[in-house]
């Protein structure tokens, strides 16, 4: 089975509050303890899912509400998808990029997320640092095509578009990731909820300055009010 049918499992159990083990996954797809705990990472990194550890009940479970980002929701086949719609799907959960072509303009693009009640692409185009959505209705070409992105959106998805981003190179364990951002939280937020994976941010340096003068800022406060 596929990682993404690790991915919709899970997520169906979280769903129902089963608090799934990682001993339970290694049993259900006949993998080690190991390559499960990389899935829960996977899960955690790309999807930003919000999962918390129960030792009560010895599994996993959504610390607040959680969808998918992506169309593949619910993992369940459906005859009226478009063609459009699944090479969507295919091309977010592989992070793979498309060739669009729209009325005004064509190019490479990274899909990021899918708005299934508006028929929508979130996303931007390779040559451009701003987000855009795009309805289906409006594309005149779409297919996929043998290149792969690194990049992780952590922004508002819920923010109105066109929107302004900006990128941050990250080292996560042996992975290189582009966080692509739009404010100094997004990346605060990233940061604080990957903490245990211990991220290395590489670059720009300009961010790297604001990140180390917050923490300066935090740490005086927090000997102050320790003293």
């Amino acid at each position: 089975m596929t990682d993404r049918t690790r991915i919709i499992w899970l997520h169906r159990k979280l769903l129902k509050g089963e608090y799934p083990s990682l001993r339970e996954m290694a049993l259900v797809f006949k993998i080690s303890i190991r390559q499960a705990e990389r899935e829960i990472g996977y899960f955690r990194k790309i999807f930003r899912a919000p999962l918390k550890y129960s030792r009560k009940y010895g599994g996993y479970y959504y610390s607040e509400p959680f969808e998918f980002p992506l169309l593949f929701n619910s993992g369940i086949p459906d005859r009226r998808k478009s063609p459009v719609a699944s090479a969507f799907e295919r091309a977010i959960a592989n992070r793979e990029k498309l060739f669009m072509r729209l009325n005004d303009k064509s190019g490479i693009f990274i899909p990021y997320y899918y708005n299934a009640s508006r028929e929508s692409l979130i996303g931007r185009f390779e040559d451009s640092m701003q987000v855009m959505e795009i309805i289906l209705g409006e594309l005149k070409l779409v297919k996929i095509i043998d290149k792969q992105h690194y990049e992780v959106p952590i922004f508002n998805s819920e923010k109105t578009f066109p929107l302004k981003v900006k990128r941050a190179k990250v080292r996560l364990g042996s992975e290189f990731i582009t966080l692509i951002y739009e404010t100094l939280q997004d990346v605060i937020q990233w940061l604080l909820e990957n903490k245990k994976a211990k991220p290395t941010m590489i670059s720009p340096k300009r961010l790297i300055k604001e990140l180390l003068a917050i923490s300066r800022t935090i740490e005086k406060a927090v000997d102050i009010h320790t003293h």
